[in-house]
């Protein structure tokens, strides 16, 4: 593998990993600061692929093939990660939709007998200085 191919993977698995943590550790403000490294990383391995002829696995540096294999493994951790976050902030959003939806003032009647749309504000106390 040329030199510059083995960094961008380095460059990618060390980003991986990073954001592995951040997403296991559930430190979703963490995990955005990881997209551009990790973009540029990818389109470094992408520009090399396209540049090279495939060796088959046969011929290829163990080196190589362990640091493919470690890609692959975080990158399938990074992918269930991820699904997990996405599942965990969908549920925060519905609790706080159901919050919401429950928090919205009750319409009450009016001295007339008419709906006022205003529900109680609960208590409140008013003071005035002069």
């Amino acid at each position: 593998m040329r030199t510059e191919v083995a960094a961008a993977a380095d460059r990618l698995a060390t980003v991986l990993t990073c954001e592995n943590a951040a997403l296991a550790s559930l430190d979703f403000s963490a995990v955005g600061g990881f997209i551009d490294e990790k973009r540029s990383a990818l389109e470094a391995l992408a520009a090399f692929a396209r540049d090279r002829t495939a060796l088959p696995t046969e011929r290829q540096p163990p080196a190589d093939l362990a640091l493919a294999e470690r890609l692959q493994t975080l990158a399938a951790t990074n992918k269930h990660l991820l699904e997990q976050a996405m599942t965990v902030q969908n549920r925060i959003m519905a609790v706080l939709a159901e919050a919401a939806r429950h928090a919205q003032l009750p319409e009450t009647y009016g001295a007339r007998g008419r709906q006022s749309g205003v529900g109680s504000a609960g208590a409140f106390a008013l003071v005035v200085r002069a």
